[in-house]
């Protein structure tokens, strides 16, 4: 069980960091 713990914290906290990167990068726009 602690092991699927973690992974299951790793994979909330991996989701959270993409989130945060996806709203900055709809904040400021591109310019490629």
């Amino acid at each position: 069980m602690r092991v699927s713990y973690l992974a299951y914290l790793a994979m909330r906290e991996k989701e959270r960091r993409e989130r945060r990167r996806a709203a900055a990068d709809a904040q400021r726009p591109r310019t490629r």
